[in-house]
């Protein structure tokens, strides 16, 4: 009986050893000079895409800024002008922060991504 089982722990062992290398290889990730340069050219125009969001986000953020102030001094006068105003400052500050949003998804991160110190290369499986 001592001997059936030492016998079955040792099958029990094997079977658990098996099964953990049975799990599937990691597919090795390899760049090749033409995919790094045309992921480059690709970061560089998401980069400039960025650039027109942000600029675009920061002008709709001073005109929502401008229709804030002017319709806060017109309360006083004119309440009625002075309430639309300050509406569409707060509906053009909600269309500012969503084209910021809008231009930080654009800005994709597959490869290469950009630091303080420059560009990365990302090596690995990609997700």
């Amino acid at each position: 009986m001592k001997k059936a089982l030492l016998f079955l722990a040792l099958f029990v062992a094997c079977l658990g050893a098996k099964a953990q290398t049975n799990q599937e290889p990691v597919a090795a990730d390899t760049l090749t000079y033409q995919q790094l340069m045309a992921d480059y050219v690709q970061l560089n125009h998401q980069v400039a895409d960025f650039r027109k969001f942000e600029i675009t986000s920061i002008g709709l953020g001073v005109g929502a800024a401008g229709l804030g102030a002017v319709g806060a001094m017109m309360m006083g006068s004119q309440e009625r002008t002075g309430k639309a105003l300050l509406v569409a400052g707060g509906i053009v500050g909600i269309a500012s922060l969503a084209t910021c949003i809008i231009g930080y998804d654009k800005l994709k991160h597959d490869r290469l991504e950009l630091t303080p110190d420059g560009v990365v290369i990302k090596i690995g499986p990609k997700k």
